[in-house]
């Protein structure tokens, strides 16, 4: 796309690259990734650090989330059910954080949607 790539790495990440191949970032989900490249393309770099942030705090969320409802489960089955019940605390906020995260990309998404990057030169 223009002077940037995006390419899969073996860890499944999506790396984007400029014109002199040198790294521009990592996302984790290809949609967001060519949205970002298509942004940093068109100079849109606000909503490019917006998309790019948005992509790591929701990876971030969803591993905490994983961790503590195995951390949950694990108390539970050792009988330490303080131990669950503040970490379901976390759980919950985690949860919640992820909501966000996902409705500010959202909203992101939904700006950049009205901006005619197609048309654009930077």
């Amino acid at each position: 796309m223009g002077s940037i790539t995006v390419t899969e790495d073996k860890d499944n990440l999506w790396l984007i690259r400029n014109a002199s191949n040198l790294e521009d970032g990592q996302m984790f989900s290809k949609p967001r990734a060519l949205l970002y490249a298509i942004l940093l393309h068109n100079g849109k770099n606000i909503l490019a650090k917006e998309v790019k942030d948005a992509d790591r705090m929701i990876v971030k969320y969803t591993e905490d989330i994983n961790f503590y409802k195995h951390t949950i489960k694990s108390a539970n089955k050792k009988g330490e059910y303080e131990r669950a019940e503040a970490v379901w605390y976390r759980l919950d906020d985690t949860i919640f954080k992820l909501k966000e995260a996902k409705e500010r990309l959202e909203k992101t998404v939904n700006s950049a949607k009205y901006i005619k990057l197609w048309d654009e030169q930077p």
